[in-house]
């Protein structure tokens, strides 16, 4: 920290060079526009994930897919089958997307999420059976064959997480979500859906939540 240090100590060079390598001050949160382009560098690598193959003409549109680092929204009335769509797009990233997902679902508990999904996966409505044939199925070694291949990674890690609280307080549910981010490493959230959870909200509390979501993609 001391100039004349640095010249007593021999490092001559290393002062010249620190001396004309050094940027003008900025404060904290202000970017000068010649950081600009290594910005532009650098997000030009974001990754994308592709949506499943039969939305093609939207990952046209989206140039390659939904990128990291953005919340998208599906938006529609009640029974259109929003979540019918958000399931088929998980199916496909857990099997085709390095990243971590985490789904936040306000409709279904985790078992009959889990039956969801593996309704999905083997091309079996799991639900249209009755309780005791429902554990039959569940008992059958194709079924847990199945299932393995489904909820576990080849290195028998999970392939994605699932939010868990029936609080459905908003604040219990945003610490699970930051939990899932920040000690479970996922880097995509999948909130379905969100309506649910801001309809008892004001309007200043339900941009307070969005409010929230953004800095959550901005921090990680």
């Amino acid at each position: 920290k001391d100039c004349n240090d640095m010249l007593v100590n021999g490092k001559n060079k290393q002062f010249i060079k620190a001396f004309f390598d050094a940027k003008p001050y900025t404060p904290t949160g202000v970017v000068g526009s010649s950081d600009l382009y290594e910005a532009m560098l650098d997000a030009s690598e974001t990754e994308k994930m592709p949506f499943p193959p039969a939305y093609k003409e939207l990952n046209e549109m989206l140039a390659g897919g939904v990128a990291l680092g953005t919340i998208g929204v599906i938006s529609a009335f009640t029974g259109i089958a929003k979540t019918t769509i958000v399931n088929e797009c998980l199916y496909h990233w857990i099997f085709n997307s390095p990243h971590k997902i985490a789904v936040v679902s306000m409709e279904q508990s985790k078992a009959q999420f889990g039956e969801l999904m593996l309704s999905r996966h083997m091309g079996i409505k799991m639900g249209k059976m009755l309780p005791e044939q429902k554990r039959e199925f569940l008992l059958k070694p194709e079924t847990k064959a199945a299932s393995e291949t489904l909820f576990r990674g080849e290195d028998g890690s999970d392939r994605f997480l699932v939010v868990d609280d029936r609080d459905m307080e908003i604040e219990s549910m945003k610490k699970a979500i930051e939990k899932a981010v920040i000690s479970c490493n996922a880097r995509v959230i999948i909130w379905d859906t969100i309506s649910d959870a801001l309809d008892a909200l004001t309007v200043e509390e339900q941009a307070q939540v969005m409010k929230w979501c953004k800095s959550l993609v901005a921090m990680y």
